[in-house]
């Protein structure tokens, strides 16, 4: 791929797998989700991105991105509500 090609990446929910602390998917009150459940922190180190249990302390992904930049897409849709913008 070169620097220039244009990527298509989009800014809606996409997710096809979730990540979970193991310890909180044993503790999830009954009638509520894991997704609701979670509580993370999810960030850039200096080595990559971390997705963290804010429940339990704990890491559950800590990606290396190996010295390689990445494309991404770090806006919104708009929602019903939004200020409109000039």
């Amino acid at each position: 791929m070169s620097r220039d090609e244009v990527i298509d990446i989009p800014n809606t929910k996409e997710i096809e797998a979730y990540m979970h602390c193991n310890r909180c998917l044993t503790e999830i009150p009954l009638g509520e989700s894991p997704e609701s459940y979670a509580r993370l922190s999810i960030g850039f180190t200096p080595i990559g991105i971390q997705v963290w249990c804010v429940r339990h302390d704990a890491n559950i992904l800590h990606v290396h991105f190996e010295g390689q930049r990445h494309p991404s897409n770090q806006t919104r849709q708009r929602q019903t509500g939004d200020p409109t913008l000039c």
